[in-house]
């Protein structure tokens, strides 16, 4: 179980669609925890707020999105997914579903991948609770790293953490 987390805009659904080779993940807001597993024959499953499921099948798309969507699972026919599943999961602005959204993730991942541009004082206090065992098969993926160079703060930013992923 792969667990790709991270804030709103900070590149999760790039990284696992990266990872995939494919558009697995189209641009889509407020959904917070996208599952990408394997499946017999591409289909979607959504599930609302009020604990309802909708299927859909064929590929993910935006518009088919359903409101008040909390999680979403992708199934796909990619043998690659046989042997691993993603789980995208988006951290809100809110600090006490932050903190119930990592704990979560470490009750279940097996890796996790934390998307971020910055890795700033609220995403490191976060990560801090972190238990050890998950943390040492962990990456820190600083994202939008293309933006950060040609703004001239990649290699700043990398020197300042350095000391802090390490």
């Amino acid at each position: 179980q792969v667990a790709v987390v991270g804030m709103h805009g900070s590149g999760k659904s790039a990284l696992i669609n990266m990872l995939l080779g494919q558009q697995a993940i189209p641009r889509v807001q407020d959904i917070p925890v996208i599952e990408i597993a394997h499946g017999l024959k591409p289909r979607s499953l959504f599930e609302l707020d009020d604990g309802t499921c909708i299927r859909r099948s064929g590929e993910f798309q935006a518009h088919d999105v359903p409101e008040n969507t909390v999680r979403a699972r992708v199934e796909l026919d990619d043998d690659s997914l046989l042997r691993q599943n993603f789980v995208e999961v988006g951290l809100t602005d809110n600090a006490g579903h932050q903190a119930s959204m990592v704990n979560w993730i470490t009750q279940w991942a097996d890796i996790v991948l934390w998307c971020t541009e910055s890795f700033d004082e609220t995403e490191q206090r976060l990560w801090a609770g972190v238990p050890d065992d998950i943390k040492d098969h962990s990456f820190l993926v600083l994202t939008m790293a293309d933006r950060q160079m040609m703004r001239g703060v990649l290699q700043p930013r990398i020197e300042e953490l350095e000391p802090i992923v390490s």
